[in-house]
């Protein structure tokens, strides 16, 4: 072993004790990282360094709050996506998703620019097109140059795709109605305050 190889040694060692945790826990003592051992320091270090990356990104979070907010949180998405219809394949009976009637709504009368629109929503490139593909597909929407400048490409509702747009909000109007519905006058007032709270919230976090 040269130098610079023990060298890198002392450095995963170092790295170790003073960025992982306490000797009683083995966070990266996986068979796979162990079968690592042979290869060096070197691909030891990178195989480290990679994994608490990993692992940081998903742990750094949930540190910094407590656990009890985390299951509130989980368990409040949980039930909105339930109450409002997101689980389901044919959202508001209208036979698509609820992310495809979402990205019609938002196209809107006016049309809008492709770029603009999916940095808008901020879906995937990949996911945006075959989303935008769909609605083509089902003639609810044109994408073409756009009058003025031809290298920005706009989508436009078609005909069929106001008619569906007007359903849309007339059906959301029904799910939001639904919602207040069974709750008294300052029930509904508490809810729809709560809302206005946890939209400003969740815009600021």
């Amino acid at each position: 072993m040269d130098r610079a190889e023990r060298m890198q040694g002392r450095s995963v060692s170092r790295w170790y004790q003073f960025s992982g945790p306490s000797k009683n826990k083995r966070p990266f003592g996986s068979p796979a990282l162990r079968q690592l051992d042979a290869g060096g320091p070197s691909l030891r270090l990178e195989a480290l360094c990679e994994e608490h990356l990993y692992k940081m990104r998903f742990s750094d979070y949930s540190q910094r709050v407590k656990q009890n907010q985390i299951d509130l949180v989980r368990r409040f998405n949980r039930t909105v996506t339930q109450r409002i219809g997101a689980l389901d394949d044919a959202y508001l009976s209208r036979g698509r998703s609820l992310g495809l009637s979402r990205l019609l709504w938002e196209i809107g009368p006016a049309g809008s620019e492709v770029r603009l629109l999916r940095a808008r929503l901020g879906l995937d490139s990949g996911y945006f097109s075959r989303q935008l593909r769909q609605l083509e597909a089902d003639g609810l929407v044109t994408t073409d140059p756009d009058d003025i400048d031809g290298r920005v490409r706009k989508v436009r509702l078609t005909r069929k795709g106001l008619a569906e747009r007007a359903v849309l909000d007339s059906s959301s109007n029904e799910l939001a109605a639904s919602i207040l519905a069974p709750l008294t006058e300052p029930q509904q007032d508490r809810l729809v305050t709560a809302m206005t709270d946890v939209e400003r919230l969740i815009l600021a976090s």
